[in-house]
């Protein structure tokens, strides 16, 4: 043994390519409260610690290129891949390998239409009226849910990874607002769900990571509602549709669905009481 290094986090995968050591580090973002994976890249010769290189989310494999001296970073929270220079040691390029149109709104007042492509590249598009082109969008961190309210001239996407709401003004889309729902940020891949009603300008937002429900009052950047329900907590690797919601602004509602106890509950988001409960 010529050395020893302690590693802070935990290492999901390691590579060595010609004298460099790469260790991958799946969720060290989410204590840093970014979110981004990371790579951490060891001089195999002295054992000192080169760099630290940021990746996209849920980075899960490795795969190396000892010819032309690349490490390949699959990230999995998007489909992406991190192509890193290792000769020079930093990422040279993002490759979008998957994709996913995992949510369209339409704004029927100029015809634009808006596509989340959450598997590739945590990407948001606009597609306008007559083009066949289309327009990639600043989109945050891995935006897993999309609505358009057309009154309001707001574009809404929901942040798995920072709890939060991105807005748009879609007169002039080409920045976005980050609206926190003051709950914990989410670090894996179970997938929550996103309601609007765009009568009355509320967002019902379920992270079935944690078990937290909250409801707000978009227009207005107000919290109407946050709730943990211990029960809808499937922890952070159990994937998509753990729980759907919906809401009902003229009737102070929320409705749940709950996959484990195959059940909807409804309750009132302006006192948090359950008003009923269907057995499916």
């Amino acid at each position: 043994q010529k050395w020893s290094l302690p590693i802070k986090g935990q290492i999901s995968e390691a590579a060595l390519v010609g004298p460099t050591l790469a260790i991958l580090m799946r969720d060290a973002g989410h204590k840093l409260g970014d979110g981004f994976s990371r790579v951490t890249l060891i001089d195999t010769a002295t054992g000192q610690e080169a760099t630290i290189l940021s990746v996209r989310f849920e980075a899960q494999n490795l795969g190396v290129d000892p010819d032309h001296m690349r490490l390949f970073v699959g990230n999995g929270g998007d489909g992406s891949v991190s192509v890193i220079d290792m000769d020079k040691k930093f990422v040279t390029k993002t490759i979008d390998v998957a994709n996913s149109a995992a949510g369209v709104g339409v704004d029927t007042k100029t015809g634009t239409r808006y596509i989340l492509n959450r598997l590739g590249g945590s990407e948001i598009y606009s597609w306008p009226k007559d083009s066949q082109g289309l327009i990639r969008m600043e989109a945050g961190k891995w935006p897993s849910e999309l609505v358009v309210d057309v009154n309001r001239r707001t574009l809404i996407a929901l942040s798995h990874y920072e709890s939060a709401l991105y807005l748009w003004n879609l007169d002039n889309p080409t920045t976005y607002e980050t609206f926190s729902l003051g709950v914990a940020h989410n670090t894996g891949d179970s997938l929550g769900d996103l309601a609007y009603d765009a009568d009355a300008g509320v967002a019902a937002v379920v992270f079935t990571e944690t078990g937290n429900v909250v409801v707000a009052d978009v227009a207005n950047k107000k919290i109407l509602m946050t709730t943990n329900f211990p029960e809808l907590n499937i922890g952070p690797n159990s994937g998509p549709d753990g729980a759907k919601i919906a809401v009902d602004g003229t009737k102070n509602q929320i409705y749940i669905y709950d996959s484990k106890g195959a059940a909807v509950r409804a309750y009132n988001y302006t006192s948090g009481q359950l008003v009923a409960t269907i057995a499916l």
